[in-house]
C-alpha cells in the first residue's frame, strides 16, 4: 500500500478526482456552506487555505483538507477536511494520517476550529476521535452545526 500527500495546488486533478468521489455527509456539508459543487468547494477552500494537501493510497484520492490563519493576534486557525468514499475502504490509514495531519497543523497553529454538520455523525464521531471539543449546535446558513476546537497545549 502506498500513501501520499500532494500540495493540493499542485494537483489541481486530485480535486477533481475528490469532487466526484466525495462522501454524502461532505456533499452536504459543501452545500451548508454555500458553494455551487463539490470542486467549488475544494478548489476555493485551496486558494483561501495558508496551506492545503490532498492524500492518496494506492494513486486514489482519500482526502484533501487545509488550514487558514483567523487571527495574528490569538493564532486561531480555521481547518476544513472533505473526504472521497475511499476512506470508506481505507479507515485505518485515514485514521492513522487525520492524527499526523493535525499533528503537522498544530505545531504551527496553536488553536483550530472547523465546523462539522450537526447530522454529520462520521465526522462527529471522528472529531470527538481526535480530541476536538465540540459546542453546543448553532444555527447557520438554515443548518445546525457544531463548532469543533483544538489547542495545541491539549494536543498530545
Amino acid at each position: 500500500m502506498t500513501v501520499a500527500i500532494h500540495l493540493a495546488a499542485k494537483a489541481p486533478e486530485r480535486l477533481e478526482e475528490l469532487a466526484a468521489e466525495l462522501r454524502p455527509g461532505d456533499l452536504k456539508e459543501c452545500e451548508g456552506f454555500g458553494f455551487s459543487g463539490p470542486l467549488h468547494a475544494l478548489t476555493r477552500s485551496v486558494e483561501v487555505s495558508d496551506a492545503a494537501w490532498v492524500a492518496t493510497v494506492d494513486d486514489e484520492v482519500l482526502a484533501a483538507w487545509g488550514v487558514r490563519l483567523e487571527s495574528t493576534l490569538t493564532g486561531l486557525a480555521s481547518v476544513w477536511l472533505l473526504t472521497g468514499t475511499a476512506v470508506d475502504r481505507h479507515r485505518r490509514v485515514f485514521l492513522r494520517l487525520s492524527k499526523a495531519a493535525l499533528s503537522w497543523i498544530l505545531m504551527g497553529y496553536p488553536k483550530i476550529f472547523a465546523m462539522i454538520d450537526a447530522d454529520y455523525t462520521q465526522a462527529i464521531r471522528w472529531a470527538g476521535w481526535l480530541g476536538f471539543l465540540l459546542s453546543d449546535p448553532i444555527t447557520w446558513n438554515g443548518r445546525r452545526w457544531y463548532r469543533a476546537e483544538m489547542e495545541a497545549s491539549r494536543w498530545a
